[in-house]
């Protein structure tokens, strides 16, 4: 687990920062994204309680379709739509993330809803 002292946070004008990857979700310290962190990025953009409430057809693939990742998610499942469009949402700046270890919704912000 890493110090409070070392993590950054990462601001809604930072996002120029980081990489703009589909395949590695990652941080601007390079920190892989794991799912779990992925679905708390999810849980918090799409005010869900859980990832039982964020449902393919109901918020996944309309995301998808809006940030224009479609194509290449076509026939994909659950879990690699929610890592393409978290990283997608951190890539954009819509969400502001504390780099740490493992996320919780506290380190989650949302910068812009669109």
């Amino acid at each position: 687990m890493m110090d409070s002292s070392n993590s950054e946070n990462v601001s809604c004008e930072d996002s120029s920062q980081m990489p703009k990857t589909i395949a590695k979700a990652t941080l601007t310290n390079n920190k892989e994204l794991t799912l779990d962190d992925c679905e708390t990025v999810m849980m918090v953009y799409s005010n869900a309680t859980s990832m039982q409430e964020v449902k393919m057809e109901k918020h996944l693939k309309p995301l998808a379709k809006e940030f224009k990742l479609m194509k290449p998610l076509r026939g994909k499942d659950k879990s690699t739509f929610i890592k393409a469009i978290s990283q997608y949402l951190l890539d954009e700046g819509l969400v502001e993330v504390k780099s740490k270890s493992v996320l919780s919704r506290d380190d989650v912000k949302v910068c812009k809803k669109l």
